[in-house]
């Protein structure tokens, strides 16, 4: 209990006198207040865990990046405008909405995909989310497309939701969606691949074991990695196998691995 009034009160701190965002937590709604925009909205909640989201996006701004790239990250942005373009951001594991929010917030221009295949996060994202720039695939995501179902414990932690694939088609069954179809879709004249953000809770295992040329395409891409999630399951190797060709800037920024892709 102490440790969560001390937390409480250093973010209420932080946001106060640091961060962009200034937030109010009440019961099962937190409000957010952009000190730059001078906006408030609010995001749906369920528990200690979403507020800990809330916390890391909005008020640490764990999607940033640090002083020294952020100019070049925004000319980057600001040039795709300036092409007539529109900066394609994807989000992957989009959880409660909050990360499409914010990068709906610091990059008013671009068009995000969000993609979130557990159900009980999908209710709270089509509450938190209203941008018409933001569209929701409710699949699970890799690196090729089956049939699955989705299977949580009965403990109902957002970690332990299990993909698994079904040879059988029936209604309970969904399709997976790949990178590469999205970018089918939308890599055309109107869009230009910047951002992409990776949070699928160790299924980046399977994301990077194949057809993953996509990665190239993005100047940005943001992930966090779940070996401390799976230990001995070598969970981040496929990723790193994946940019090794990459000219690239590696930082970390709280619990993400941030790549700027050099080559592009």
């Amino acid at each position: 209990m102490l440790k969560k009034i001390f937390r409480s009160c250093y973010y209420f701190l932080y946001s106060l006198l640091i961060s962009r965002f200034f937030i109010l937590n009440f019961k099962e709604k937190v409000l957010v207040f952009d000190k730059i925009r001078l906006k408030l909205f609010y995001q749906r909640i369920r528990n200690y865990h979403d507020l800990n989201t809330i916390r890391q996006i909005f008020i640490k701004e764990e999607y940033s990046f640090k002083k020294k790239y952020d100019y070049q990250i925004k000319k980057y942005y600001n040039s795709i405008l300036k092409e007539n373009k529109i900066p394609l951001i994807i989000d992957c594991g989009s959880n409660i909405g909050a990360s499409s929010n914010y990068f709906n917030i610091k990059y008013p221009g671009s068009k995000i995909i969000a993609i979130e295949p557990d159900f009980e996060n999908i209710k709270i994202f089509k509450i938190n989310v209203k941008e018409r720039n933001i569209s929701l695939y409710e699949n699970a995501l890799s690196s090729e497309i089956f049939n699955y179902t989705l299977e949580r414990d009965e403990n109902n932690d957002w970690r332990s939701t299990k993909i698994k694939k079904s040879i059988i088609d029936n209604k309970e069954n969904k399709k997976s969606i790949t990178i590469s179809n999205i970018l089918r879709e939308y890599k055309n004249s109107n869009y230009k691949p910047f951002i992409i953000k990776i949070d699928i809770e160790g299924h980046e295992k399977q994301l990077f074991e194949k057809n993953f040329d996509w990665i190239l395409e993005f100047k940005i891409i943001v992930i966090e990695l779940h070996d401390w999630l799976f230990p001995k399951n070598n969970i981040s190797n496929n990723f790193f196998e994946a940019i090794s060709g990459m000219k690239k800037k590696i930082l970390k920024e709280g619990e993400n691995t941030i790549v700027i892709n050099e080559d592009i």
